[in-house]
């Protein structure tokens, strides 16, 4: 049932004429009323009420439902009834039959009927339809209606698709169907740019903090982010900025710590223009120290482990931080 109701709202979109608001008086403004019937459904879904704008001069097969899938045929005019057949082809084929009756110049009514498929379920539906005139309004044809309302939405796009790149949104650039794929290489020339900027470790380093993605940016636009993390590291070397190379050069800090600070004297490493690669390196030591230990722990037996326990006293607070010095002082390799 979800399905053939999902079908009806279709089905009443055929006879919703394009709606143009404007100023008055060069249109008749009709209101329009639509109502369904579908066999299996145990009543009539509620009607629908909306407006359209109709030339004054608007031909007598004017009332008739419309949409671009479906084509009508055979149609005969008898007194003020008009006959008709109709087609729709594509995913959803139906056929069927439709009338109207003009009720004088300010109304008429009318009804189609349908029978075909709609997403693979078979469909048998009535369509009952009233319209009537309620004033004057300024008619645009349904071609211009479109092609205004199409600009409008390709204006919105064009704003979306530059505020994508002033942001340097990556997503909008890489989804599938990107409606602002034609605008990529405009989006990978600011990359390109900042890729530059970013050689240089003041530049690398005021991107990082901005864009966490900046990754996912470069790759997008066939920039190797490991290239210019290479060049901003080997730039931060030549020109000394040690507090660069020990937060973002890995390789680079092990290499100088081993030929700086390993076996230094603590106090000496830490007041040398090298201290914050020492920092780094005896950090990482630290950390490997700990490491190391923590397996070794889990490796014994539970009992082993239980006795040991028994054993020990729990250092104090006083003996952590002494511990702790006595080992960056040491300043353990790698």
């Amino acid at each position: 049932m979800p399905t053939r109701i999902k079908s009806a709202v279709f089905a009443l979109c055929l006879i919703s004429p394009l709606t143009a608001f404007s100023a008055p008086d060069t249109g008749e403004l009709w209101q329009i009323t639509t109502s369904m019937e579908m066999e299996g459904m145990p009543m009539a879904m509620p009607g629908q009420t909306s407006k359209a704008c109709l030339p004054k001069d608007r031909k007598g097969d004017a009332a008739i439902p419309k949409d671009e899938s479906c084509t009508t045929t055979d149609l005969r005019k008898s007194g003020n009834k008009t006959s008709y057949k109709i087609a729709c082809q594509g995913k959803n084929k139906m056929t069927g039959t439709g009338e109207f009756e003009d009720q004088g110049s300010d109304s008429y009514r009318g009804k189609m009927h349908l029978t075909g498929t709609m997403d693979g379920e078979k469909m048998d539906m009535t369509q009952k339809f009233s319209g009537k005139r309620i004033g004057t309004c300024k008619y645009e044809e349904p071609a211009a209606v479109v092609k205004k309302y199409q600009e409008q939405a390709d204006k919105q796009k064009q704003m979306s698709c530059k505020q994508s790149i002033d942001e340097l949104n990556v997503y909008m650039f890489t989804m599938k169907d990107s409606p602002c794929a034609a605008q990529k290489p405009e989006f990978c020339k600011r990359v390109s740019a900042l890729s530059q900027q970013m050689r240089e470790p003041d530049g690398y380093e005021a991107t990082i903090r901005k864009y966490s993605n900046w990754q996912d940016m470069m790759r997008a636009c066939n920039q190797d982010p490991a290239t210019v993390t290479s060049t901003a590291c080997k730039r931060a070397t030549d020109t000394r900025k040690w507090e660069f190379v020990a937060a973002q050069c890995a390789a680079e800090s092990k290499v100088l710590a081993k030929k700086n600070c390993e076996g230094r004297d603590y106090t000496e490493a830490m007041e040398s223009e090298f201290a914050p690669i020492c920092r780094r390196y005896a950090s990482a030591s630290l950390n490997k120290s700990g490491s190391s230990k923590a397996k070794a722990g889990k490796s014994g037996s539970l009992s082993g482990t239980a006795e040991a326990a028994k054993k020990e006293t729990a250092p104090s607070a006083t003996d952590v931080v002494k511990d702790e010095a006595k080992k960056l002082r040491k300043l353990l390799p790698f």
